[in-house]
């Protein structure tokens, strides 16, 4: 159990989506429990269509789609749930036993599916219970900086004059207050928003802004992109090394 929840640490840890951590985990998994594949759903930044991606452990080249938004309201659940109904497998031909949904945030859903019963892959419930909670947790602090990613994206279209892009309702959880009816924002709000998005990132990444899982990349920008912005609010990294 502990190899097990450690190499699931290790895999959110270099993870910067959840795009990214499909592949990973699946690998991860294989080594511990008899997995049959990870499943990730993840809405668009235009909130119009979810792209699905099936990873399995051995299969090179994953299964991926594009499908509407409805089908992420349709799968949605509110925590970590064992889904009733299972769906055949998307790339192995192994039949599904038990599948765990898990929430990302209110953009993205995990599903990771095994080809026997969990009560008997684990000795006790507790250990399952382990299991599923480091899931869990991990997976909502990568909603977390999800969001504020495309928070700060939101505010960086609004600052540059760009149109933003149309939401849908049935999918997009607000991260912030209800906007006012007024199209309007002001540069204060804009660049609160930012420099908060940026502060946000910044602490999780624990003051890198290179790499895979550095704050550029976990905010959709470009390295010199972040540090430009950052002097622009004077935002310091060396505030948060090692935070």
């Amino acid at each position: 159990m502990a190899s097990m929840l450690n190499d699931i640490s290790v895999v959110f840890s270099v993870s910067s989506n959840l795009r990214t951590v499909g592949p990973r985990l699946s690998a991860a998994l294989a080594g511990h429990l008899p997995l049959v594949e990870v499943e990730v759903a993840t809405l668009d930044r235009d909130g119009g269509s979810v792209r699905v991606a099936a990873h399995a452990p051995g299969v090179d080249r994953p299964w991926i789609s594009r499908r509407s938004a409805r089908f992420l309201a349709n799968k949605w659940v509110q925590r970590a749930t064992w889904c009733d109904e299972l769906e055949p497998a998307r790339v192995a031909v192994t039949p599904v036993a038990a599948r765990l949904a898990v929430p990302v945030g209110p953009h993205g859903l995990l599903l990771v599916a095994f080809d026997t019963e969990i009560s008997v892959i684990c000795d006790e419930l507790e250990s399952t219970e382990i299991m599923v909670s480091a899931l869990a947790g991990h997976c909502d602090r990568l909603g977390q900086l999800d969001a504020a990613a495309r928070l700060c994206r939101s505010a960086h279209r609004n600052s540059s004059g760009a149109p933003e892009q149309p939401r849908d309702e049935k999918t997009e959880i607000s991260v912030g207050a209800a906007p006012e009816e007024s199209t309007e924002i002001s540069v204060n709000t804009v660049e609160t928003a930012m420099r908060t998005c940026i502060s946000r990132a910044l602490h999780a990444s624990r003051g890198r802004i290179y790499g895979e899982a550095g704050a550029a990349k976990l905010l959709g920008l470009k390295p010199s992109t972040l540090q430009s912005k950052m002097r622009k609010l004077g935002v310091e990294r060396r505030d948060f090394v090692g935070a």
